[in-house]
């Protein structure tokens, strides 16, 4: 092996655990960012419970298709954990779970509308 050879090597294997600690770190970023997505969103729902505010949500579908549906009504009990239920117009009642929502649009009588979206 020559000289720069070896010296190349060497800063690629030196670089290796740089690399390695920088994705570790941007990854607990992201889920730290997808935490606190899921946070707020979670507070969201809870408001517009107690408010009883008319929600309308954005629910990503299975992995499969990665297509979105749109459900909208009122939130019938308290938020509480990672499924809830929504009352829609038509008087049926959805299960929805919170990691499945993407956006959440709240709207008060009083023609406040709150967005929030991952």
């Amino acid at each position: 092996m020559k000289k720069s050879e070896k010296e190349n090597f060497f800063k690629k294997l030196s670089a290796t655990p740089l690399r390695f600690i920088s994705d570790f770190v941007n990854d607990t970023a992201e889920k730290k960012q997808a935490a606190e997505a899921t946070s707020t969103i979670f507070r969201q729902l809870q408001l517009a419970s107690l408010q009883k505010s008319y929600v309308i949500l954005q629910i990503e579908a299975p992995k499969k298709n990665k297509k979105f549906r749109t459900v909208s009504g009122w939130l019938p009990s308290h938020v509480r954990g990672e499924t809830f239920m929504l009352k829609t117009t038509d008087q049926q009642l959805l299960m929805l779970n919170l990691a499945d929502v993407k956006k959440v649009t709240t709207r008060l009588d009083s023609d406040d509308q709150k967005t929030f979206s991952r």
